[in-house]
């Protein structure tokens, strides 16, 4: 049953199951559930929504972009707050059965890919270029994905002109920031409060450790890479071991 809650620009609806929409294309598989959820759909958009996935207090926009929630998927948040999917002019594909519970974006032709069993804690990913996550991958809580700058860097004057004509939308982008695919392998494991930036590669089997962070590395496979070089602090000892 569709529920319209008030009509929106462009004849859109916001609703809590399947929206209703113009120019764009929705296909939903067997036994999906979908509650206190908003998705929209604008200018020419796809999503495939397959069987047996569960979307609960999450919401999906897409303008022309393109997105496949792979068999038995769960898509969710915890009450009162809410993940968000955002895929304006890219694709994002989440293979079957992967559990999703941090925010996505993808823009300026993005494309992310998120293989089977992953699942995804709270966390924030970006993709404005390529973002592959491999298979039976572990991502903790606070993580974030990015394979963008997220922001061009411009001159204060060109900034602050486009700061007042579009406020109250600061930081809004027109064009492609710097980009750098990001690549993570089978098996996986990453940390909580990690932070993954462009150009990062990591092998099949790595261990990310919490609250690392990583720029353009290339993580061979089964490695472990942590921010900070540990110590050992002997009693009795008034050196430190390191």
């Amino acid at each position: 049953m569709k529920k319209r809650i008030g009509k929106i620009k462009n004849m859109f609806y916001k609703v809590f199951s399947i929206p209703i929409v113009r120019n764009s294309n929705i296909q939903k598989g067997k036994n999906v559930i979908i509650k206190n959820s908003l998705i929209r759909l604008v200018n020419s958009s796809t999503l495939i929504i397959e069987d047996g996935v569960i979307i609960e207090n999450f919401d999906l926009f897409i303008n022309n972009g393109f997105c496949i929630i792979g068999k038995n998927c769960i898509l969710s948040s915890e009450y009162p707050l809410k993940s968000k999917i955002k895929i304006d002019k890219g694709k994002l594909e989440i293979k079957n059965n992967c559990v999703i519970k941090s925010n996505i974006s993808c823009r300026f032709g993005g494309e992310c890919i998120i293989n089977e069993y992953t699942i995804f804690n709270y966390g924030y990913l970006r993709c404005d270029e390529k973002i592959h996550i491999g298979k039976f991958v572990m991502i903790g809580s606070d993580t974030r994905i990015f394979d963008t700058d997220t922001h061009q860097k411009l001159i204060s004057e060109v900034r602050r002109k486009r700061t007042v004509n579009d406020y109250p939308f600061i930081g809004r982008e027109y064009n492609k920031p710097n980009t750098l695919p990001v690549m993570i392998g089978d098996d996986v494991w990453i940390g909580e409060n990690v932070t993954l930036l462009k150009g990062c590669k990591i092998g099949n089997g790595a261990v990310i450790g919490t609250s690392t962070t990583l720029s353009k590395l290339i993580v061979p496979e089964n490695a472990t890479v942590v921010s900070q070089k540990p110590r050992i602090i002997i009693r009795g000892n008034n050196n430190d071991k390191k």
